[in-house]
C-alpha cells in the first residue's frame, strides 16, 4: 500500500509519501508537541504511562467533562 508517487523498488521520494506509508501500513501517526509520548495502537490511544484508552471511554470522559464544566 504505497502512494502513487512512490514507485515500487525505489526509495521514499518525500516526507508526505513516508507519512502516508507510516499511517496506513505501520499505524504511526504524527502528534504535535502537547501530545508528545502519546501514540495510537490499533483503535487504542496510549498515554506515555502505557495506559490504553478506548474511543468509547474517551467519549464518555469528554461528555462528563462537558457536563461538569459547561460554560
Amino acid at each position: 500500500m504505497r502512494p502513487p508517487c512512490w514507485r515500487e523498488g525505489s526509495s521514499c521520494p518525500n516526507w508526505c509519501a513516508r507519512a502516508y506509508y507510516n499511517r496506513t501500513v505501520h499505524n504511526i501517526q504524527y502528534l504535535p508537541e502537547p501530545w508528545q509520548g502519546w501514540r495510537f495502537s490499533g483503535r487504542w490511544l496510549i498515554n506515555p504511562h502505557r495506559e490504553r484508552i478506548a474511543p468509547h471511554l474517551l467519549d464518555r470522559i469528554m461528555y462528563r467533562h462537558a457536563q461538569l464544566y459547561r460554560v
